[in-house]
């Protein structure tokens, strides 16, 4: 894998991925939430 350099970008923005991940989870849940009722 030619991503991984000694800077490890991938790393570095893998909080920014699982806070967006986190984001729309919850847009997700709430849609479910307001389709039961």
């Amino acid at each position: 894998m030619q991503g991984l350099v000694p800077g490890k970008p991938l790393l570095a923005g893998m909080p920014v991925l699982v806070v967006a991940l986190a984001a729309v989870l919850l847009v997700v849940y709430r849609r479910l939430q307001d389709a039961k009722y």
